[in-house]
């Protein structure tokens, strides 16, 4: 039966049961995939020098070199499991718990350009409230309630302190359902 982990992009990727704390962190960390938003990040179709898979072997390279690792033999299956480990991070599912000051209350879904209604001091996702604002009906003055609050809308302007908050907490915290074999 399969195990689901849920796990926060900010976290190492030695917290994953499947990578531990032997050879495939070190070699994942060497290869500048630390953390889980890290594997989710990276592109496998990236056969350059700076993908991930010839990072990850380069740091194979470089942990043979190392004579606290000389006992391991097998480092084509070290190889194997971090591409494994990338792919299985990379097929998860963000959880389906936002929190509630980011998360737009049209969309129920995370709110990537912020704005605020004003003066109800309501936040929403951009195309939301302006799809809002040209379908709802209109009062007698021909103005359009806020969703949440029915008060009037007189003007939606950036929320740029919610967006600035957003892109601090989603890259570390953003939680993703992981899911074992």
């Amino acid at each position: 039966m399969p195990i689901i982990f849920d796990m926060p992009a900010g976290a190492s990727v030695r917290e994953l049961k499947f990578v531990g704390n032997g050879a495939c962190a070190k070699v994942l960390e060497r290869a500048h995939l630390r953390t889980v938003g890290d594997l989710i990040a990276c592109n496998l179709d990236n056969v350059t020098e700076n993908g991930p898979m010839k990072r990850v072997w380069a740091a194979i390279d470089s942990c043979k070199d190392d004579q606290s690792w000389r006992e391991i033999r097998d480092w084509f299956r070290v190889g194997r499991t971090a591409y494994y480990a990338i792919l299985r991070v990379k097929e998860s599912e963000p959880s389906p718990d936002i929190p509630a000051p980011f998360q737009c209350s049209i969309s129920h879904d995370w709110i990537q350009y912020p704005v605020i209604t004003v003066p109800a001091g309501q936040s929403y996702e951009r195309v939301n409230i302006e799809h809002w604002i040209a379908t709802a009906p209109r009062d007698a003055n021909n103005c359009v309630a806020d969703p949440i609050t029915r008060i009037p809308i007189s003007a939606v302007v950036a929320n740029v302190a919610l967006k600035a908050a957003i892109a601090r907490y989603r890259p570390l915290e953003e939680r993703f359902l992981i899911t074992t074999d």
